[in-house]
């Protein structure tokens, strides 16, 4: 991840040693992948709070058709309306991991 125009108050690192960013222009996803493993840990700990199912919206799918609206779906209009620019790299689903930037192999 790459911040731009990051805005803190320098006497807060120097006296307490931390950095607590008081406004951010942009956040840049660079590069980001999540494994196959790890996606399934998070799912499973849902499952004890809710039931999982495949929906848009409100709408029950077909899994095959969920997985395409998953695979096809560009989050740049929800992304647009965050007080903060952000902007990802190419985003693919492959056999095992969930890929944000990289080479497109």
């Amino acid at each position: 991840m790459v911040l731009q125009n990051v805005v803190f108050d320098p006497v807060e690192v120097l006296e307490r040693g931390v950095l607590e960013p008081l406004d951010v222009g942009a956040v840049f996803v660079e590069r980001l992948v999540v494994m196959q493993a790890d996606l399934q840990r998070v799912i499973d700990d849902q499952q004890l709070y809710t039931r999982m199912t495949t929906r848009i919206g409100w709408l029950a799918v077909p899994d095959p058709l969920g997985h395409w609206i998953a695979s096809n779906f560009d989050p740049s209009p929800q992304l647009a309306r965050l007080p903060v620019r952000v902007l990802l790299g190419t985003v693919a689903i492959r056999a095992g991991r969930f890929e944000v930037g990289g080479d497109g192999r």
